[in-house]
């Protein structure tokens, strides 16, 4: 099987990996109750007889216990095994990072991981913390390399070249009040972006109020923006359409899952707007919203419950 160089690290993977969620997580899976610990290790030792070395784990799965049952099974083999693993960032700092992949390597019996990830977004973590944290552990010699899972790629961003993320509170507020723009108040403690604000362009002019957290969530870095000013023109046309940017973000980002679009293309997202505004047949459809575009177009990742675009928070 033809192997595939990790990025720019010295990790080389196959292009196919063999996920371990199933291994031992009770609650989601049924883990003990239609199948076991024999039915697992079957599974680990026919994907290694295929040429499958590479495991996919998280210390959220089974709690540990996929990570354990991993570490088990690699050490009864000789096997070379490839382990990427996650960090779950429900806690409250990017502190804890460190004593988490501790505790991912014990259960694992192993002195490092060659791929270790931050399992999915948070709001309340600095991305530039949580890339501060990897790095740590990579110079710490328990990586070989790192990475993120069910990210955007708007939250994705090269820090290493000094790029900073622009779809975030701290930079949005930075930048507005340095044009002139407002930020008067926040609905709760401690919150940067203060969705009470009227956003200015490069020149000091006025585009729209407000740019809140939601809109920068669902019609931004879900779309794939990168640039604060694309999502304020296009807040702005949503907002004299009189359309919800929450639904309206998240119907864009089911076209684009589509094919119909490209993820980040600003161009495509004021395009289709301007078909809702115009009445087109293609705008009608897209007006009704994410379940129906997504039940249209046929695309099996349709953001909704109860028909209705899940919402950033």
């Amino acid at each position: 099987m033809d192997l595939q160089r990790l990025g720019q690290t010295d990790v080389f993977l196959p292009p196919m990996g063999v996920g371990t969620w199933a291994w031992g997580d009770r609650w989601y899976w049924g883990y003990g109750r239609d199948y076991g610990r024999p039915e697992v290790e079957g599974a680990f030792w026919a994907s290694l007889e295929a040429g499958l070395n590479f495991f996919d784990t998280a210390e959220i799965y089974g709690f540990g216990t996929s990570e354990r049952i991993l570490g088990e099974l690699i050490r009864q083999s000789t096997a070379q095994v490839l382990i990427a693993t996650k960090f779950a960032p429900y806690r409250l700092t990017a502190r804890a990072l460190q004593a988490a992949l501790d505790r991912c390597l014990q259960r694992l019996g192993r002195e490092r991981v060659d791929l270790y990830q931050i399992h999915w977004a948070v709001p309340h973590i600095r991305i530039e913390a949580l890339m501060d944290a990897l790095a740590e552990a990579a110079r710490a010699g328990k990586v070989r390399a790192v990475g993120v899972s069910n990210f955007s790629a708007g939250q994705m961003v090269n820090v290493s070249t000094g790029e900073k993320f622009k779809m975030g509170g701290e930079y949005i507020t930075q930048l507005n009040v340095s044009r002139g723009g407002e930020h008067t108040h926040a609905c709760m403690p401690g919150c940067v972006i203060q969705c009470s604000n009227v956003y200015h362009d490069a020149a000091g002019k006025e585009v729209v109020s407000p740019v809140e957290y939601e809109t920068l969530g669902l019609l931004g870095s879900n779309c794939g923006l990168t640039d604060p000013d694309d999502l304020a023109q296009l807040n702005f046309v949503a907002n004299d359409l009189g359309v919800d940017t929450i639904e309206t973000g998240a119907m864009l980002g089911v076209l684009m899952e589509a094919g119909l679009g490209a993820f980040g293309d600003a161009k495509f997202m004021a395009e289709c707007l301007a078909e809702i505004r115009r009445g087109t047949e293609k705008g009608r459809l897209w007006a009704q919203g994410t379940a129906r575009v997504g039940e249209h177009y046929k695309v099996a990742r349709v953001p909704v419950i109860k028909k209705q675009a899940i919402s950033a928070y």
